[in-house]
């Protein structure tokens, strides 16, 4: 299995608008009130992505199907990212792992073709 190329929130959405996709399905637009959106379906276009928290941010890989968007340490870390030794990095390692969660989660967005959005 090949690993996605993650980069920009722009770059991934480029990337499906020119395989087709029109739309994304995000949890959080989901709404059982008026305006109804039962799906969660949003217009890619509009999309804003994800927001980071305690200075993190998202960086974005479209996969052909899916777009997927994973946390990004802030820039102010304060890790060392020049570890001396094997235990040194392991410390490293788990310190960041605990920053990227307080960032936020790692989430799979999928993606559809038809624009489900504009149909009566």
């Amino acid at each position: 299995m090949d690993t996605p190329n993650f980069g920009s929130l722009k770059d991934a959405v480029a990337l499906a608008l020119a395989s087709g996709y029109k739309i994304i399905y995000d949890q959080r637009y989901k709404s059982l009130r008026p305006p109804f959106n039962a799906t969660g379906a949003v217009p890619l276009t509009e999309w804003p992505g994800l927001q980071g928290r305690n200075g993190g941010g998202y960086e974005y890989a479209f996969d052909s199907l899916t777009i997927i968007a994973r946390p990004t340490l802030p820039p102010n870390h304060g890790l060392n990212m020049r570890p001396k030794d094997n235990k040194e990095t392991l410390d490293v390692l788990r310190q960041a792992a605990e920053k990227l969660k307080e960032v936020g989660p790692t989430v799979t967005f999928l993606l559809g073709g038809d624009d489900l959005l504009t149909q009566a």
